[in-house]
């Protein structure tokens, strides 16, 4: 586990009540799915601690393209934007 991991589970524990560590199943379920029932409000809050921790913008595309929808679509954007930020 790295780093960004780390953080982003220790944000969606908060945000959400959901230990995704060691829950690794509900990493691809959908935040507003059936089986998670996450609030649109603690979704976009969880977004807004992404962009602080991380120092990263989510933009309208990365929404509407659905990169913040599960736990790993999530995860694989803040590594893109990160090491996009490298080069």
């Amino acid at each position: 586990m790295d780093r960004i991991e780390y953080e982003l589970l220790s944000i969606s524990k908060y945000r959400t009540g959901i230990d995704f560590d060691q829950n690794k199943e509900l990493r691809v379920e959908g935040f507003m799915g059936k089986k998670l029932g996450i609030p649109p409000r603690e979704i976009m809050l969880l977004c807004l601690d992404v962009e602080k921790v991380f120092n990263l913008k989510i933009s309208d595309l990365d929404i509407e393209n659905e990169y913040c929808n599960t736990f790993d679509t999530l995860l694989a954007l803040i590594r893109e934007k990160k090491r996009s930020s490298i080069v």
